[in-house]
């Protein structure tokens, strides 16, 4: 296996760095919250893995070259396992692909487990990342985006501390398991050997019993549903119990699955989306479409959907010369539809669909359809193609709280703002994880104002949760509310610092529910939510 250290990539950047400095420096003027957002986290970055570390680098596309020179630069004391362009140097790929590093440096858009790190391994956020610490028990990770439909199976092989969906064999030893990130849009059967195991719809992590090494592993799909197999990693089982071993499961009781395939006529393309969102929502799927390299952004178009715990459907069908969407359900009756369409400006697109919590994007498809604008809009090079299933742990809240309750039957997850930033006149959006412990919620209405530091209220945007969409009285106990709210910035606000304050209260009394973190009532009945206000 060869590996290229990341001090290699710095010292290239080092010296591409000089030559574009006038480049880099228009770039910065040109998107003046770039540095001042990204450049002190990166920096406190450092601080944070040891040197001769590992790397596992963010896929995301939406990265932009600049932070990705940035981060490598950051960490060219350690080795970094993934691919990127940065703007300073040509695109580097580097590692194999079961290669899992010490760390994982993600964006904070990404599901960790995709990447076989877990949310418990979190460790450090700033700017556009999240950074996790990978257990010690994890050996191997190996993306598969693989669909199995009845009758098919996957095989791998497996050594001591590889794993490879290649017929191949590998150095063995000690024994391992092996942990598949399953979807499936009804409930599943699979098997292994002699082993079996049926789960209901939704997400499931799924571990197999004890295998020796080196050995070739296939996974079957048994039931009647197709199974989308996102990932495998290879699990060090830890000292023998004594007990039979059958393998385990766990269901991801919020796991959010959407699949979306596209057919195009002329230059009308149609897409049917299906989706489950148990135990949790609202959530937003959208077709969003970018030339990304160009940075140029035709559309979106988002549907809301509630909380789903069986298989819907809906279609969306796109004028592409006028950017006028259609959205229909399963019977053909109109969807209340969210579009922004920007105009045809010349360039190369590609359409994705995102989940979406709020203003938090949990997930990203493949492409699902592109095309061509030509000079004066003519509408060239239409395609399409069939996605993997997407399927995204949505209790994802970007700021996780612990031990935060508001009242007594109501735990407050953590919350996610659009920007920490926001001029005088914008608008500021924060969503909010609610999850719900008790029955028999009366109406409540959310608590919102922006407060300046001696606490004076400044702007106020309360509101029921989900606006409206999903009233307190008809919360049941276990799932997870996802809420957003937005408040507008009076143009003629000071420039400093202020708090959002976040709250709920009883509806129509007006009554305020206190908020307990940790054991402690919090002063004011509210959490206090940082945020600048900068012309």
């Amino acid at each position: 296996m060869v590996r290229v250290a990341a001090a290699g990539v710095g010292v290239v950047l080092l010296a591409f760095m000089a030559l574009a400095q006038n480049r880099i420096v228009d770039d910065h003027l040109g998107r003046p919250r770039l540095y001042t957002a990204q450049m002190p986290d990166l920096l406190s970055l450092r601080q944070q893995i040891p040197a001769g570390s590992s790397v596992t680098y963010t896929s995301d596309p939406r990265i932009d070259t600049v932070t990705n020179g940035l981060a490598a630069y950051m960490l060219d004391h350690t080795t970094m396992l993934g691919s990127a362009q940065t703007g300073y140097s040509a695109p580097w790929s580097n590692g194999e692909p079961d290669d899992i590093g010490d760390f994982g440096l993600l964006s904070f858009q990404e599901d960790p487990a995709l990447f076989g790190f877990s949310l418990e391994g979190r460790i450090w956020q700033g700017g556009s990342f999240v950074l996790y610490r990978k257990a010690e028990n994890v050996k191997a990770h190996l993306p598969l985006k693989r669909t199995l439909n009845p009758g098919e199976s996957v095989a791998l092989s497996l050594g001591e501390n590889d794993l490879s969906d290649g017929d191949e064999t590998l150095t063995g030893g000690e024994q391992r398991q092996v942990r598949f990130n399953l979807a499936s849009f009804g409930p599943a059967s699979v098997r292994f050997g002699d082993v079996q195991f049926g789960f209901p719809a939704g997400g499931v992590t799924l571990t197999t019993p004890t295998q020796n090494t080196p050995r070739r592993l296939v996974l079957y799909n048994e039931g009647e549903e197709s199974l989308t197999v996102n990932a495998a990693s290879l699990i060090d089982p830890g000292q023998p119990t004594g007990q039979p071993d059958r393998g385990a499961f766990t269901h991801g009781r919020t796991t959010v699955l959407a699949h979306a395939q596209s057919s195009v006529e002329s230059t009308t393309v149609t897409t049917k989306v299906e989706a489950l969102v148990p135990n949790i929502g609202p959530v937003v799927l959208e077709l969003d479409i970018w030339d990304t390299p160009r940075g140029l952004h035709y559309g979106s178009y988002g549907v809301e959907q509630s909380r789903i715990d069986t298989r819907r459907s809906f279609t969306l069908t796109l004028d592409l010369p006028s950017g006028e969407m259609r959205s229909a359900d399963e019977k053909g009756s109109p969807l209340p539809l969210g579009a922004t369409f920007e105009g045809l400006k010349p360039g190369d697109y590609a359409a994705r669909l995102n989940i979406k919590g709020g203003t938090r994007l949990l997930a990203t498809s493949d492409d699902l359809f592109t095309f061509s604008v030509g000079e004066g809009g003519a509408i060239t090079n239409v395609s399409s193609r069939e996605a993997p299933t997407l399927a995204t742990e949505a209790n994802r809240p970007l700021t996780p709280l612990t031990n935060t309750r508001i009242g007594e039957d109501v735990k407050l997850l953590g919350y996610a703002l659009n920007d920490k930033e926001v001029e005088p006149g914008e608008a500021l959006s924060i969503t909010l994880w609610w999850e719900v412990t008790g029955a028999g919620l009366d109406e409540r209405s959310v608590l919102l104002h922006l407060r300046d530091t001696r606490g004076e209220n400044k702007a106020q945007g309360d509101g029921p949760p989900a606006n409206g969409g999903r009233p307190t009285s008809t919360w049941q106990k276990g799932e997870v509310i996802i809420d957003n709210h937005t408040i507008a910035v009076p143009p003629d606000t000071p420039e400093g610092s202020y708090n959002l304050a976040v709250g709920m209260y009883r509806f129509p009394s007006l009554e305020q529910l206190p908020v307990i973190r940790e054991g402690k009532a919090l002063e004011g009945t509210v959490l206090l939510v940082p945020v600048e206000v900068k012309r």
